[in-house]
């Protein structure tokens, strides 16, 4: 792989945990509110 796909996969990996750790503080705040609506959909976002 060049440095440029080196570069390209680095930003993709970058995106997805940012896009994880959001999700994660979204359920974080979910659970600081008392659960106000099912959990389903929370959790599948971080899977």
């Amino acid at each position: 792989m060049n440095i440029s796909g080196l570069r390209q996969r680095i930003e993709v990996l970058e995106h997805e945990s940012t896009r994880r750790i959001e999700s994660i503080a979204d359920l974080a705040r979910w659970v600081a509110d008392g659960c106000p609506e099912p959990a389903e959909p929370k959790l599948r976002r971080i899977q």
